[in-house]
């Protein structure tokens, strides 16, 4: 009799969060009337030790998810805590070269943005982070057996 094995499922991309808080350089201002927040949410070439590998986001990740797709700007990764999304006009994305992912938002006339904005000028809040999955990424292994992964295509979920 055959052993027959059924074949694994692909695997989904899982969503995963990562935190900027060196080089966000998050900015508050009032320009006509509204309340707005700015500052990098990804810095790029920025190793990060994640633990069982060390972590690079590449330039140029955020081109193709910047073109396709709508993100969010939410508040502790939380969707009901929403203060800006990019289709409705109120947050722009943009890659600065080889820096980072640069953010602004105008913030929403609620307590919450009033409450953003406040601790961020308090500078209670100091950094952000970024919801996403990877599109592709690359491995590689140095001498002493240390992993590091390159992410070089993102699907932008939100950035927090």
């Amino acid at each position: 009799m055959k052993n027959s094995k059924k074949p694994k499922p692909p695997q989904q991309p899982k969503h995963e969060i990562r935190t900027t808080i060196q080089g966000s350089k998050l900015e508050v201002r009032e320009q006509n009337g509204s309340k707005k927040l700015a500052g990098y949410a990804v810095v790029f070439n920025s190793p990060t030790d994640i633990g069982d590998f060390t972590e690079i986001i590449a330039p140029g990740s955020f081109t193709r998810t910047l073109r396709e797709d709508d993100q969010v700007l939410l508040r502790d990764h939380k969707s009901e805590l929403l203060l800006g999304r990019v289709s409705a006009g109120t947050l722009k994305l943009t890659q600065d070269g080889d820096v980072g992912l640069w953010f602004e938002v105008t913030l929403p006339n609620t307590a919450l943005g009033q409450d953003t904005y406040e601790n961020v000028r308090l500078n209670n809040l100091q950094g952000c982070s970024f919801g996403f999955l990877v599109r592709h990424d690359t491995w590689t292994q140095d001498s002493s057996g240390r992993l590091t992964r390159v992410i070089d295509d993102v699907l932008c979920v939100e950035v927090t």
